[in-house]
């Protein structure tokens, strides 16, 4: 295959679990080289995910095709052939694990898991941390999982022995220590410390300061005779940051939870990719380099989202254990399988086609074509597909009446009835996932038809009604940020005094929230009724200067299809605090229709519009 990485020799040895005991912390240190391939945040894509990329070759027009990105089966292939380049270069390698195997296809929604711990013990993975989303279903789930799976899994901020579900899971560790070419490396990891405001572990589980505990791991890994260390966590880039600005001894962290394929955006950009939450306004170099209080350096990897690529990260250190160099890139993995759109149809590409797609993806930096581990592939198709194909004929509510989609209402009372639902449905999901929200925001271009009256199964909404399963996200936005966000989100879909053409599909549908938009009044003022739904059943008016949780999906959380407003969360600490909840809307309203068992209308109007 191409690409081989930036190869380090020196003589392997094999990577060997030790106990946590204590050593010699004075032992004679030598320099070490290491290999670490990472992934994070796969969420359950045991299949590939469908993207839309362009390419435009020199001298030629820009084409746009559709390509299976990753999936478990070519991850597998991956690493297997990582692990035996490596070892047939003499380089010392492991594969690290960032978090958030739970959630995000049906497979978890049948098998909890079970799926995740079988096929991730077979890739090789060295260690992983444990995510946000592990804690979603409770302890006993994660008990179930670390028990299953034949790798270490760590939580060092997590206190393991106030759970009366985990204090006996012998698989989870603060941390482990594997011993390479004679060194010690240490491996520890770090868990959000706010885990029961965002995920539902048991209320009994009791978890720590981040930054504390990971100066506290650092000295008992080196009183144990480890000076190299690795941190694996899933906080989220900026959290890591911190951490390593306020935490001396951490050579290299491995990230997770924010989601972020760090690289260059130009590269990505050549190929029509758009990367999860990688602002073009932040540093988004892979490897990034951050001075500790005590002036060494650590370095920060993560590798995007949903097994559609890899981090490949080679790292020297010293003998005293300070990070001396720390280079690689994330690289996402196609099939070959492409296709193009011709007549709303996705068509395979003629034979030009397919060459001149193939040769660029040859030469690019940032992407590669990676057939699929043939034997795992027959376990997905054969253990796990065919109830997934089950589960999407299940039947989830009765329509009684029919639950119109409509873009752009014509009259004040016409908006559509399934669009305030999935809406609805967001909100009622974030809160129960303990991701306080207070309303939500949904454009209509996310739904794509109506819900006629009668069974409404599984594979209708995924497949048709919510077939994007964009990924919700929760932050926070002053009342008056709401305000001019939903304006220009109008105007954007109408096209009115924007600059652009009309783009219907960004009207936006709210749940918990209400409001009157008339396109007749000045700029600036056409929202003239917006109103919270409370905790009591009262409709309240949004406070222009108080700052709400709003839960959006990712797709306009970015600033994308006239929500630019969005954006303003970056202006409040923390940059908002946006927190991807990692769950598909199409998977949100699911549950929530289910929960209903007959799928009713909302009682009450929360869209009156009045056109220009």
């Amino acid at each position: 295959m191409k690409k081989t990485l930036l190869a380090v020799t020196v003589s392997i040895t094999l990577f060997g679990l030790t106990a946590c005991n204590s050593e010699n912390s004075s032992k004679e240190h030598i320099p070490l080289d290491l290999t670490i391939a990472h992934i994070n945040d796969t969420h359950a894509h045991l299949d590939p995910t469908e993207n839309a990329l362009a390419i435009q070759p020199t001298g030629q027009e820009l084409f746009k095709f559709n390509a299976k990105l990753g999936g478990y089966p070519r991850l597998k292939f991956k690493l297997d052939e990582l692990r035996s380049q490596a070892a047939n270069e003499g380089r010392n390698f492991m594969v690290l694990n960032g978090g958030d195997a739970f959630q995000g296809t049906l497979y978890f929604t049948q098998f909890k898991g079970e799926e995740e711990s079988r096929l991730l013990s077979d890739m090789g993975i060295d260690a992983m941390v444990l995510g946000n989303h592990e804690f979603d279903l409770g302890n006993q789930a994660i008990k179930d999982f670390v028990s299953r799976v034949n790798f270490p899994v760590l939580a060092s901020n997590m206190v393991k022995s106030s759970s009366a579900t985990l204090k006996d899971s012998e698989n989870i560790h603060e941390y482990v220590i594997k011993e390479v070419n004679g060194e010690s490396v240490g491996i520890f990891g770090l868990v959000l410390e706010n885990m029961h405001d965002i995920s539902s572990p048991d209320t009994d589980t009791k978890f720590l300061p981040m930054i504390e505990t990971a100066q506290k791991m650092v000295d008992t890994l080196k009183s144990k005779g480890a000076n190299k260390i690795i941190m694996v966590t899933h906080i989220g880039l900026q959290n890591d940051q911190a951490v390593a600005k306020a935490v001396n001894g951490i050579d290299l962290i491995v990230g997770g939870h924010s989601q972020t394929f760090l690289g260059d955006i130009t590269e990505l950009n050549s190929i029509g990719y758009t990367a999860h939450n990688q602002n073009p306004a932040d540093d988004n170099t892979y490897a990034q380099i951050v001075s500790n209080p005590d002036g060494g350096k650590t370095c920060i990897v993560q590798a995007g989202e949903w097994a559609k690529g890899y981090g490949l990260v080679n790292v020297s250190l010293s003998k005293e254990g300070q990070l001396t160099k720390c280079e690689g890139r994330n690289t996402l993995m196609t099939g070959d399988d492409f296709t193009k759109e011709v007549a709303k149809k996705k068509v395979p590409l003629s034979g030009t086609e397919q060459t001149n797609v193939v040769d660029f993806i040859n030469k690019s930096p940032v992407i590669e074509i990676v057939p699929e581990n043939t034997a795992m592939r027959d376990v997905i198709d054969t253990e796990y597909k065919p109830a997934v194909a089950e589960l999407e004929a299940k039947i989830i509510a009765d329509v009684p009446t029919k639950l119109t989609h409509v873009r752009v209402p014509t009259t004040p009372d016409g908006a559509g009835l399934i669009d305030p639902l999935v809406a609805e449905s967001l909100y009622w999901k974030l809160n129960k996932l303990n991701t306080k929200v207070d309303f939500t925001i949904q454009n209509a271009g996310g739904v794509r038809a109506d819900v006629n009256a009668g069974p409404l199964s599984v594979g209708y909404v995924m497949g048709t009604l919510l077939p994007f399963g964009n990924k919700i996200a929760a932050f926070n936005l002053k009342g008056k940020d709401v305000r001019a966000t939903l304006e220009y989100a109008v105007d954007y879909s109408i096209g009115l005094e924007t600059g652009i053409a009309a783009s219907s599909g960004a009207f936006p549908y709210v749940g918990h929230l209400s409001y009157t938009y008339d396109g007749k009044l000045a700029k600036g003022s056409r929202i003239t009724k917006l109103e919270l739904l409370d905790a009591n059943g009262q409709w309240q008016p949004l406070d222009d200067e108080k700052v709400y949780r709003v839960g959006a999906n990712t797709y306009i959380a970015s600033g994308k299809d006239g929500y630019n407003g969005l954006l303003k969360r970056e202006e409040l600490p923390n940059k908002g605090d946006y927190v991807d909840s990692g769950v598909g809307e199409n998977e949100m309203f699911m549950e929530y229709a289910e929960s209903q068992g007959t799928l009713n209308p909302l009682p009450y109007a929360t869209v009156t519009y009045y056109k220009p």
